[in-house]
This record gives structure tokens, C-alpha cells and sequence, in this order.
């Protein structure tokens, strides 16, 4: 891991029970007298701040040190690693060791360790738009949105394609053609 023009991908995913995250501060706010503060982006994409953590065998142990040791050998060195960050499933991200913050949080039997690193966290760039459609639909359908739209796919292509289709009287499987007719 010592080149950085290589990014490697750490391998064992941290446990999603243990994250806290501190975003990185993009606004800066001013107060004003007698009013309220003024805010402006000061600066674009900032990293955050994760901490992870990680409960291992020994080899799960063993690899995880030697990652953070060659991660970390000449300054810090990007890597990959998957993250419940900013979305609700796992998504890769291009992350860095904090230097010094990799602990070794407990031993228990077996042995199993529990290993806590510090992160920073390049930023994924937001879909606007996927975002703004997200908003409209949960606060027009409420928060189970997905709900309606499960039904909405089960009319649209299962029930809607059975009732246009013509009268067959043969054995009938959704969303497959029998004999030339939808069904």
C-alpha cells in the first residue's frame, strides 16, 4: 500500500451497530447583533469524520492491523472501504486512517478483538435530484412511501398485464408469456 497512485479496499466491513460520524463543516456562520447569524459555504466537499469499529477473530485481527500499518506507513494512503454513510446501505466511499487512532478496544474470549479506528471520509457528491424526489415523496405518502409504490409495481405490471390480456383458459404464470398471450 506504500504507492499511492494503487487504492486498495479494506475487506472486512465495520460493525454498522458502532458508527458516529461528525460531517465535515462546510457553512460558517456569523452572529450578528440583535439578529440572527448569516451562514455561507465556505468550503466545498469537506471530509468527515467516522468512527468505526470492528470485532475480529485473529486473522480478521491480524488483518486489520497490517491494513492500518501500511495505510498509514508514509503519512496516509487512501483506501476503499464500504460504509453506511450518508445513505441507508452500504455504499464505498475513499477514506484515510487518522493517524494514532487505531485502538485496540478490548480482548475476550476465543480470542475476539474489538478494534476502533478513527476515518476521514471523502464525500460522496449528492444526486440533487434523487434527493429532492425522496423529499417529495415522503412528505406527500408519509415515511412508508415504499410501501405504496410496492403496490404500484404489483398493478402496474402484474395485475394491469392479466387484465388486458386476452381470455386464455389455460394455466396462467404472472409476468410470463403463455402461448403468445401476456399474462
Amino acid at each position: 500500500m506504500a504507492s499511492t497512485n494503487t487504492i486498495y479496499n479494506c475487506a472486512i466491513v465495520p460493525e454498522y451497530s458502532n458508527y458516529t460520524t461528525i460531517d465535515g463543516i462546510e457553512v460558517v456562520s456569523t452572529m450578528l447583533e440583535g439578529g440572527t447569524p448569516r451562514y455561507r459555504r465556505d468550503i466545498l466537499n469537506s471530509a468527515s469524520e467516522v468512527t468505526v469499529e470492528w470485532w475480529l477473530d485473529q486473522v480478521g485481527y491480524d488483518y486489520i492491523r497490517a491494513f492500518y500499518r501500511t495505510a498509514t506507513v508514509s503519512g496516509s494512503v487512501p483506501f476503499t472501504i464500504q460504509l453506511y454513510l450518508g445513505k441507508s446501505h452500504l455504499t464505498t466511499h475513499t477514506a484515510y486512517f487518522k493517524p494514532g487512532s487505531m485502538t485496540l478496544a478490548s480482548v475476550e474470549a476465543g480470542p475476539y478483538f474489538t478494534v476502533d479506528a478513527t476515518l476521514m471520509v471523502k464525500p460522496s457528491i449528492p444526486n440533487v435530484t434523487d434527493e429532492i424526489a425522496l423529499i417529495t415523496m415522503v412528505n406527500a405518502m408519509g415515511v412508508n412511501f415504499a410501501y405504496y409504490e410496492d403496490i404500484l409495481n404489483t398493478i402496474v405490471n402484474i395485475e394491469l398485464p392479466i387484465t388486458m390480456a386476452p381470455q386464455y383458459t389455460g394455466y396462467i404464470t404472472p409476468g410470463y408469456f403463455v402461448d403468445g398471450y401476456i399474462t
